[in-house]
Protein backbone atom coordinates (compact mmCIF):
# COMPACT_ATOMS: atom_id res chain seq x y z
CA UNK A 1 0.00 0.00 0.00
CA UNK A 2 2.83 2.37 0.77
CA UNK A 3 5.02 1.33 -2.16
CA UNK A 4 3.90 3.98 -4.64
CA UNK A 5 6.89 6.07 -5.72
CA UNK A 6 6.61 9.68 -4.65
CA UNK A 7 5.57 12.18 -7.30
CA UNK A 8 4.87 9.47 -9.90
CA UNK A 9 2.06 11.60 -11.36
CA UNK A 10 4.14 14.67 -12.19
CA UNK A 11 5.17 15.26 -15.82
CA UNK A 12 8.94 15.12 -15.22
CA UNK A 13 8.90 11.92 -13.08
CA UNK A 14 11.87 9.69 -13.92
CA UNK A 15 10.37 6.32 -14.85
CA UNK A 16 13.46 5.05 -16.67
CA UNK A 17 13.83 2.08 -14.29
CA UNK A 18 10.24 0.89 -14.87
CA UNK A 19 9.69 -2.26 -16.91
CA UNK A 20 8.39 -1.76 -20.42
CA UNK A 21 4.64 -2.31 -20.72
CA UNK A 22 3.61 -5.48 -22.49
CA UNK A 23 0.94 -5.45 -25.19
CA UNK A 24 -2.20 -7.37 -24.32
CA UNK A 25 -5.12 -7.58 -26.76
CA UNK A 26 -5.33 -4.24 -28.52
CA UNK A 27 -7.58 -3.14 -31.33
CA UNK A 28 -6.30 0.41 -31.57
CA UNK A 29 -6.61 3.51 -29.44
CA UNK A 30 -10.00 5.12 -29.01
CA UNK A 31 -11.12 8.06 -26.91
CA UNK A 32 -12.91 7.22 -23.68
CA UNK A 33 -16.59 6.57 -24.37
CA UNK A 34 -16.08 5.57 -28.00
CA UNK A 35 -16.12 1.94 -29.02
CA UNK A 36 -16.82 -1.37 -27.41
CA UNK A 37 -17.32 -1.56 -23.66
CA UNK A 38 -14.66 -4.28 -23.55
CA UNK A 39 -11.90 -1.82 -24.48
CA UNK A 40 -9.45 -1.08 -21.71
CA UNK A 41 -9.30 2.60 -20.90
CA UNK A 42 -6.67 4.09 -18.65
CA UNK A 43 -8.23 6.97 -16.78
CA UNK A 44 -7.10 8.74 -13.62
CA UNK A 45 -8.63 7.47 -10.40
CA UNK A 46 -10.21 10.35 -8.49
CA UNK A 47 -9.99 8.45 -5.19
CA UNK A 48 -6.91 8.79 -3.00
CA UNK A 49 -4.69 5.76 -2.48
CA UNK A 50 -5.94 3.40 0.23
CA UNK A 51 -4.38 3.64 3.64
CA UNK A 52 -3.47 0.78 5.91
CA UNK A 53 -3.47 1.88 9.52
CA UNK A 54 -4.92 0.43 12.72
CA UNK A 55 -8.15 1.95 13.97
CA UNK A 56 -9.83 1.20 17.27
CA UNK A 57 -13.59 1.14 17.61
CA UNK A 58 -14.97 4.37 19.03
CA UNK A 59 -17.61 3.04 21.42
CA UNK A 60 -19.65 0.09 22.63
CA UNK A 61 -23.34 0.76 22.00
CA UNK A 62 -24.82 -2.45 23.36
CA UNK A 63 -23.74 -5.61 25.18
CA UNK A 64 -26.09 -8.54 25.61
CA UNK A 65 -25.18 -11.62 27.65
CA UNK A 66 -21.81 -10.22 28.74
CA UNK A 67 -20.61 -7.28 30.81
CA UNK A 68 -18.29 -5.00 28.82
CA UNK A 69 -16.87 -1.82 30.34
CA UNK A 70 -17.01 1.21 28.04
CA UNK A 71 -13.24 1.67 28.12
CA UNK A 72 -12.76 -1.83 26.61
CA UNK A 73 -12.41 -0.13 23.21
CA UNK A 74 -9.16 1.50 24.40
CA UNK A 75 -7.43 -1.88 24.11
CA UNK A 76 -6.02 -1.69 27.63
CA UNK A 77 -8.14 -4.48 29.08
CA UNK A 78 -9.51 -7.84 28.02
CA UNK A 79 -12.99 -9.18 28.61
CA UNK A 80 -13.86 -12.74 29.50
CA UNK A 81 -16.98 -14.39 28.16
CA UNK A 82 -17.89 -17.40 30.31
CA UNK A 83 -18.44 -20.80 28.70
CA UNK A 84 -21.68 -21.56 26.84
CA UNK A 85 -23.42 -18.16 26.69
CA UNK A 86 -24.73 -16.37 23.69
CA UNK A 87 -23.14 -12.93 23.88
CA UNK A 88 -23.55 -10.01 21.49
CA UNK A 89 -21.47 -6.84 21.51
CA UNK A 90 -22.33 -3.88 19.30
CA UNK A 91 -19.31 -1.72 18.51
CA UNK A 92 -19.62 1.67 16.85
CA UNK A 93 -16.81 3.03 14.71
CA UNK A 94 -18.40 6.46 14.75
CA UNK A 95 -17.64 7.17 11.09
CA UNK A 96 -17.74 5.45 7.74
CA UNK A 97 -14.63 3.36 7.14
CA UNK A 98 -13.41 0.55 4.90
CA UNK A 99 -11.75 -1.97 7.10
CA UNK A 100 -11.40 -5.53 8.26
CA UNK A 101 -11.72 -6.72 11.83
CA UNK A 102 -8.75 -8.07 13.76
CA UNK A 103 -9.71 -10.05 16.88
CA UNK A 104 -7.36 -11.42 19.51
CA UNK A 105 -8.82 -14.26 21.54
CA UNK A 106 -7.75 -17.36 23.43
CA UNK A 107 -9.33 -20.57 24.65
CA UNK A 108 -12.99 -21.10 23.81
CA UNK A 109 -12.70 -24.61 22.37
CA UNK A 110 -15.73 -25.22 20.16
CA UNK A 111 -16.86 -21.57 20.41
CA UNK A 112 -18.08 -19.58 17.43
CA UNK A 113 -17.43 -15.91 16.73
CA UNK A 114 -19.54 -14.16 14.12
CA UNK A 115 -18.77 -10.63 12.91
CA UNK A 116 -21.25 -8.62 10.90
CA UNK A 117 -21.45 -4.95 10.03
CA UNK A 118 -24.04 -2.34 9.20
CA UNK A 119 -23.85 1.19 7.86
CA UNK A 120 -26.99 2.23 9.71
CA UNK A 121 -28.95 0.45 12.40
CA UNK A 122 -32.70 0.78 12.66
CA UNK A 123 -33.28 -0.31 16.26
CA UNK A 124 -32.69 2.23 19.04
CA UNK A 125 -32.90 1.94 22.79
CA UNK A 126 -34.93 4.18 25.12
CA UNK A 127 -32.16 6.82 24.93
CA UNK A 128 -32.02 6.85 21.12
CA UNK A 129 -28.78 4.86 20.92
CA UNK A 130 -28.33 1.96 18.44
CA UNK A 131 -28.98 -1.46 19.96
CA UNK A 132 -29.22 -5.08 18.90
CA UNK A 133 -32.22 -5.73 21.11
CA UNK A 134 -35.49 -5.74 19.21
CA UNK A 135 -38.15 -3.36 20.45
CA UNK A 136 -41.23 -4.94 21.94
CA UNK A 137 -44.22 -4.57 19.65
CA UNK A 138 -47.12 -2.78 21.38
Amino acid sequence: MHRLPLQWQVNNFDDSDWKTAQQIVWSGAKPKGVGDINEWMLVPDPLPAMELEPQRMAAIRSAIGVSVPGFFVSGKIAIQIPPHPTATILFDQGELTNAFVHLLFSDGKGATITCTYAEALFEKDAFGQPTLQKRQQK
